[in-house]
C-alpha cells in the first residue's frame, strides 16, 4: 500500500498530465468543465443535493450536484474527474467526501488529485504574488478574493493551503476558517448576501476587458468600492469592517 506521501505525488504528477493534455498553463486558473470536456468526459448537472457527486464508468460520464455552491461544484467535477482519470469503479460519493483526513485511498486520491488541478502551486503563488499578499498576514476577505479566482471555495483554497501545499499552519487556518463565508459577503456588501458572491479584483485577470474588469480593491485594511462607479444593490461607501 502507498503512504501518503506516495499517494501525493501521484495525485500531483496526474494533475500535472491532466493540464498538460489541455493545454492549461500551470499559473492559470482552469474551468474544470472545459477541461473535462477536453479530455472528452461529459459533465451532466443533477437535481438535488443529497448526494456529494457520482462518476458512471459504465456511461463514461460525472455527476455534479446543480444546487451545491459554485466552488463546490467545481471540486466535485475535479473530484469525479479523478476517478475517471485513475480508472476506478462507478462511484457515488458522500456530502462528506472532500474533507481532508479522509481515509479511503480512493478518495484521498481524488480530493488530493482535484486540489492539485485546481489549485496548483504556481497558479496559488501567482495569485497571492499579483496582489502583493503574504500569506502570513492577509486576511479572510483576501483568501476569498484569491479563491473565487481559482474557482474554487473559501475554506477548500484554506485546506489546501495546509494540508497540501504546507503554506499555512494549522493555527492559522483555524483562525481563518471560524469566519464564515456569508460573514465575508455581508461584510462587503453591508447586508446579508446568501446567494455566492464572486469578488473579482483589479488583479483578477490579466485578460479582461475593461468593460468587465474587476472593480475590488482589496488591502490588508479592508475593502472599498471603485469610486465614481455605481453597484446595484451594493451600498456606496467605504467599509474597513471584515
Amino acid at each position: 500500500m502507498l503512504t501518503r506521501q506516495e499517494v501525493a505525488r501521484v495525485a500531483l504528477r496526474a494533475s500535472f498530465e491532466a493540464r498538460r493534455k489541455s493545454a492549461a498553463l500551470f499559473e492559470d486558473p482552469i474551468c474544470i468543465y472545459d477541461l473535462a470536456e477536453k479530455l472528452g468526459v461529459e459533465v451532466w448537472f443533477v437535481g438535488g443535493g443529497s448526494f456529494g457527486g457520482m462518476y458512471a464508468k459504465e456511461m463514461g460520464r460525472l455527476f455534479v450536484p446543480a444546487e451545491r455552491p459554485a466552488g463546490r461544484k467545481a471540486f466535485t467535477c475535479a473530484h469525479e474527474l479523478a476517478h475517471w482519470w485513475f480508472q476506478h469503479g462507478t462511484r457515488v460519493d458522500d456530502l462528506d467526501f472532500d474533507r481532508p483526513d479522509h481515509e479511503a485511498p480512493d478518495e484521498r486520491l481524488a480530493n488530493l488529485f482535484a486540489g492539485y488541478l485546481l489549485m496548483p502551486r504556481h497558479a496559488v503563488n501567482d495569485a497571492f504574488q499579483r496582489r502583493r499578499l503574504q500569506l502570513r498576514n492577509c486576511g479572510p476577505l483576501e483568501i476569498y478574493s484569491v479563491a473565487c479566482q481559482l474557482g474554487v471555495g473559501y475554506e477548500t483554497l484554506l485546506n489546501h493551503l495546509r494540508w497540501s501545499l504546507s503554506l499555512m499552519d494549522h493555527s492559522r487556518m483555524a483562525d481563518l476558517r471560524a469566519i464564515a463565508p456569508k460573514d465575508i459577503r455581508e461584510a462587503v456588501l453591508g447586508f446579508t448576501a446568501p446567494a455566492h458572491l464572486v469578488i473579482a479584483d483589479e488583479r483578477r485577470l490579466r485578460c479582461c476587458s475593461p468593460r468587465r474588469r474587476a472593480s475590488w480593491r482589496i488591502s490588508n485594511t479592508g475593502w472599498r468600492l471603485r469610486a465614481g462607479t455605481n453597484y446595484p444593490g451594493v451600498p456606496s461607501r467605504t467599509d474597513s469592517s471584515r
